[in-house]
Parts: C-alpha cells; sequence; structure tokens
C-alpha cells in the first residue's frame, strides 16, 4: 500500500492470448518467486507470463467456451498447483510448471460449488452441493476428512494451510480447523449499510480474508470494511469471564467446537 507522498507506478502491461473477443474474467492472480505470473479464467484456462513478456501463454487450455458457464479455479500462493473445475464435475490438479495434470478429484454425486487450494498447495478444499465440505490431500491422494454439517457457498483458506474459511449466502461465516475438520464457529456477517446489486445474498457480495495475525477482514457493499477477532483463546477467555467456572464438555462442543481438553477449560 502506498504510503502518504508516494504514488502507485504501473510496471508492466501483460495482455491475455488469443482473441479478444474470446477474453473471459480472472478469477485467480498468483506471482511466483521468479517474476513469473499465473492466471486462472473462468472458462477453465490457466495463463503464464513471464517477467517482461508482453502476452500470456496459455498453460492450460479452457474447460467451455459457453459464456454462461463459468468454471471454479484456484491457485496456490506460490503459483505451481491449479486446482481447476472441468465440465464433468471434477476438479483437475495441475503442476503449472510442466503443463502437467497430476490428480482429478470428485465429489460422488455432488456438483462442487466452491474450492480453495491451502496456501502451499498441499490441500484441496471442496463444497459440495448436497452439504459435503471436505478436505483432499494432494500428497497421499485421498480425502482425510469429510463433513455433512451445513457450510458455506464459497471457501477460502488461510495462508498457513491452518484455518479454512466458508461463508453461506445467509452472510453466516464459518471456521474451521484444516487439518481436523473440527468446526469452530465464527460470525453472521451484518446486512451491509448500502447495497448496489439489489439483489443476490450477503455471501455472494461480500470479500473476506484472514491475515497473518489471525484477523479476519469482512468487506461487503457500500464500502463497509470490518476486523473480527478470530482467535480460539480470545473466544475461551470471553466465554470463561461470562460463565465464571469451568465448562462443561458439553459447553465446549458447542461454544468452541472442538473436542474438550483434558484439563481444566477455564482458570
Amino acid at each position: 500500500m502506498a504510503g502518504p507522498g508516494h504514488r502507485l507506478v504501473k510496471r508492466h502491461t501483460v495482455t491475455f492470448s488469443g482473441r479478444q473477443d474470446a477474453y473471459r474474467d480472472p478469477v485467480m492472480i498468483a506471482p511466483r518467486a521468479d517474476g513469473t505470473l499465473v492466471i486462472t479464467t473462468d472458462d477453465g484456462a490457466v495463463h503464464v507470463a513471464g517477467p517482461s513478456a508482453q502476452r500470456t501463454r496459455i498453460a492450460i487450455p479452457r474447460g467451455t467456451g459457453d459464456p454462461q458457464r463459468g468454471l471454479l479455479s484456484s491457485l496456490s500462493n506460490d503459483g505451481r498447483t491449479a486446482a481447476v473445475e472441468n465440465t464433468k464435475g471434477a476438479v483437475d490438479l495441475y503442476d503449472v510448471g510442466s503443463d502437467r495434470k497430476m490428480q482429478s478429484v470428485r465429489l460422488d454425486g455432488e456438483k462442487v460449488n466452491a474450492l480453495a487450494l491451502a496456501g502451499g498447495g498441499n490441500a484441496l478444499f471442496l463444497d459440495g452441493s448436497r452439504g459435503t465440505f471436505a478436505r483432499w490431500d494432494l500428497d497421499e491422494q485421498r480425502f482425510r476428512w469429510q463433513s455433512d454439517e451445513p457450510n458455506g457457498a464459497r471457501v477460502t483458506a488461510s495462508a498457513d494451510g491452518r484455518t479454512v474459511l466458508t461463508l453461506a449466502d445467509s452472510g453466516a461465516l464459518t471456521r474451521w480447523d484444516a487439518d481436523t475438520g473440527d468446526r469452530l464457529g465464527g460470525p453472521d456477517i451484518p446486512l451491509p449499510l448500502h447495497t448496489m446489486s439489489g439483489f443476490g445474498g450477503i455471501g455472494e457480495h461480500t470479500g473476506f480474508v484472514m491475515d497473518s495475525t489471525g484477523t479476519l477482514w469482512t468487506a461487503t457493499e457500500g464500502g463497509e470494511v470490518l476486523s473480527w477477532d478470530f482467535s480460539v483463546n480470545s473466544w475461551i477467555e470471553g466465554l470463561c469471564r461470562i460463565a465464571d467456572r469451568n465448562l462443561t464438555d458439553a459447553e465446549w462442543r458447542r461454544y468452541v467446537g472442538t473436542t474438550p481438553p483434558p484439563r481444566r477449560t477455564c482458570g
């Protein structure tokens, strides 16, 4: 972010390869350590541009030419791994450097509503149309866990890969333990003060991200930006102050969302 007295200077412009009338909306962008830029578009293509390239190279060709049929995609933070939905309902995982498809993942009998690669690209989180939320491990090539609890229509993972967030159209945002699949709870994002779209749910028109300190930031229509303390320790301290005693196992499961610890929970 530019500070006072500083101005942002455009360094470089890159144009998508292909016909201009066939350009599709960008979905994700990830810069790589060597200066390469990786971009996914909603036709399922993955574009790569070198540090000085004027146009992108299409590393993975588009999966659909239908303007009404957008495909989901996600990139690892380092831009080395891409997850792209295909038109048959599965998600293909690619090594961007070699343009090689490594794996294909499918939620049995469910359409994938949302997907997200963890920061390092070692885990893929999938949200299904019938309520399944799951983690796929790329190294082990299997599902580590699956949950059939109500979940969200959008998914994002924290940079360290320890937390994953789901956001429903209702505005209910839930934090999950990425390793165990434990549901850790979360806030309901309030209705925006101003709306421009006039339709759709809160989740559809909300940006959300968790920073490296564990603070969650949300931005809704009308320009309202909120920060949320997503520290589990802060929640526990607040619950203990309210209860003024140790929490029972049932209270811990209900309000914290994880397996109760084998020790005193308060004090």
